[in-house]
């Protein structure tokens, strides 16, 4: 009789450490709500139907909430979801984080940070932002976070506990630096990554550990649903839920940590390397402690540029140390420009600051209502930067503003174009603006006949040869425009056009790079269109906005993954080749003496020098 009560007791025991350690939470990924449209009611009818389960300990948003991650879109979410009576935990996606018209800072204002860490059941559950940021390309986690990410976990995870990785990305291909995430996440018991993105429900190996692509609040055909996880002592449940229905079981593996998650494992295209000449040189000059996500400034005794902590830094060219930083406190997006004696820096808190570019204090400041993004442009005495639905003409010395234009009906994200009297830049609101320079007048503005704002010409710096003006854009078009008139000249439709473009030094000929890893060359000086040659340069699928840049008879392309090409202009073949890293090339910037500098997004600054 005892030893059936001592045995019932321990049965007992277990069935109530089982109970404890069971964690069941919502899923929610891609729910992309529209205020007014039937995402908005289907987020509010997903929110009272998670209310009404008791069994229920906390929701999860793994990213895009919204679809052009505006603040009247993310206050609509955060509306409804203020309504959930149980805990909610959320980290962007892309929507948030590359089409934000906030440049990000709205989300966390909404949420207090794009990322987390909170305990449950015996684990902990944490979650990140991956990208890409404000401009296309793959998604990438920061280094600050991957830093944070490994910080936090030497904290948090003791005996026993349980790791559960949360993010909009899965941890794998188009991730530009997965294998860094992977391997800080390598170190810890993680048991799987719950994300969206590819909004169709799936189950992943990602070499030992399970991932789970979550279902989209709507998929093709479907009814609005969201995703149920039920986290046992032993098992994984995974139930897909259709608003209204009975949830139903799609997946079930185990709650344990099973083998190494670092993966040599290669999706991409990784060309083979191609030894530079014996005359050049390509070296690595500095590797910050954040991410980069824009190009240099260059005057004689420095390179400046800025970081995703918001920190703008000058490096002297000499001795390769750091002379001066400067922070702003956010994330920054946009490429400082160097001239009379300043740098200026555009920033997402609205203000441009003139600094002094010897000691990096601030001289002078322009505010405005949004964020900045763009990079801007000097000429003389004055800076022409776009901003968010505005474009400034500033005097350098002063940081007195000329002239405002407030046509611009979204923001502006590339460098404009200057020629002797107008200005050129495109904007997310679908137009390609010319201005007067003097006066700040619009003189004309082009649209490719349609209203999608996310086929804009806004991430393109326009190629301008005598009288035309060429673009390229995602509706994987190029085309020649009028300068006087603003008038279409041609279209083509040839090749996958996307944001990369760039000019010959002799400006007969625009270079584009397309989403087939090819370098296409048109005459940029002709009324119809007239292709002059193409090249492969095998870097297979691309779509990073990097400009094109001539020098000396050598075209230089930047890829996603880090590949730097040189063509030859003369034999139109690939003079060399060489990854220098894992994320996007963001921009080639020429000094004066003819050295090329480039930055990667994951903090590598580089440069390309005859020796």
């Amino acid at each position: 009789m005892i030893k059936r009560i001592f045995s019932f007791l321990v049965l007992l025991s277990v069935s109530v450490m089982l109970v404890q350690a069971q964690s069941r939470f919502a899923l929610l990924t891609d729910i992309h709500v529209t205020p007014g449209a039937r995402s908005e009611k289907a987020l509010s009818q997903i929110v009272d139907e998670i209310n009404g389960n008791s069994a229920l300990d906390f929701v999860i948003l793994s990213g895009d909430l919204s679809n052009m991650g505006s603040a009247e879109e993310l206050e609509c979410v955060k509306r409804i979801v203020d309504k959930l009576r149980i805990p909610l935990y959320a980290v962007p996606g892309n929507h948030e984080s590359n089409w934000s018209q906030s440049a990000g800072r709205k989300f966390n204002e909404l949420w207090g940070n794009d990322r987390f860490l909170f305990r449950h059941g015996g684990g902990v559950f944490i979650g990140f932002s991956t990208g890409p940021y404000m401009k296309m390309g793959d998604g990438h986690v920061k280094r600050e976070d991957i830093l944070w990410l490994d910080e936090m976990l030497k904290k948090e995870i003791t005996s026993g506990t349980r790791l559960y990785v949360i993010a909009h990305y899965p941890l794998m291909d188009g991730l530009s630096n997965y294998r860094d995430v992977l391997a800080v996440l390598d170190k810890y018991p993680v048991i799987t990554q719950f994300c969206g993105h590819h909004h169709l429900l799936r189950e992943l190996d990602l070499e030992g550990m399970k991932c789970v692509i979550g279902r989209a609040m709507y998929t093709e055909g479907e009814q609005p649903g969201y995703n149920l996880v039920t986290l046992t002592a032993d098992s994984v449940f995974y139930d897909e839920k259709v608003l209204g229905m009975p949830a139903e079981r799609r997946f079930a593996f185990a709650n344990d940590n099973k083998s190494s998650l670092y993966s040599e494992k290669v999706n991409s295209v990784v060309p083979e390397d191609i030894e530079l000449p014996e005359d050049m040189k390509l070296e690595l000059v500095y590797t910050d402690h954040a991410s980069l996500f824009s190009g240099l400034a260059i005057d004689k005794q420095r390179i400046y540029w800025t970081n995703s902590l918001g920190e703008v830094k000058a490096l002297s060219k000499e001795g390769c140390t750091l002379d001066w930083s400067f922070s702003t406190g956010s994330s920054l997006y946009s490429s400082p420009c160097a001239a009379k004696g300043k740098v200026v820096v555009p920033a997402t808190d609205g203000r441009i600051y003139g600094l002094n570019a010897r000691t990096g204090k601030n001289v002078w400041t322009v505010v405005s209502d949004g964020p900045f993004v763009a990079d801007g442009k000097t000429d003389g005495n004055f800076l022409y930067q776009g901003g968010f639905k505005c474009f400034y003409k500033v005097n350098l010395r002063n940081g007195r503003v000329i002239w405002k234009s407030s046509e611009p009906d979204n923001y502006c994200q590339a460098q404009p174009v200057l020629t002797a009297d107008r200005v050129l830049f495109g904007a997310w609101d679908t137009y390609l603006f010319c201005l007067d320079r003097k006066s700040g007048d619009v003189l004309w503005k082009w649209n490719n006949g349609g209203d999608n704002r996310m086929l804009s010409p806004g991430n393109c710096v326009p190629v301008v040869a005598d009288e035309h003006v060429i673009v390229v854009a995602p509706d994987r078009y190029m085309t020649a425009i009028d300068l006087k008139t603003g008038s279409q000249l041609w279209r083509n439709h040839d090749f996958k056009y996307r944001e990369s473009i760039g000019s010959s030094i002799d400006g007969n000929r625009a270079y584009a790079k397309t989403m087939d890893g090819e370098l296409v060359a048109v005459s940029s000086r002709s009324d119809d269109f007239q292709l002059d040659w193409i090249v492969d340069i095998g870097i297979g699928y691309e779509h990073t906005p990097s400009p094109v840049l001539e020098n000396e008879g050598v075209v230089y392309v930047g890829s996603r993954a880090g590949i730097v090409t040189a063509v030859d202009t003369t034999t139109r073949r690939i003079l060399w080749r060489k990854k220098c890293g894992n994320s996007a090339v963001n921009r080639f910037d020429l000094d004066r003496d003819g050295t090329i500098y480039f930055t990667l997004i994951e903090g590598k600054i580089f440069k390309i020098t005859k020796k």
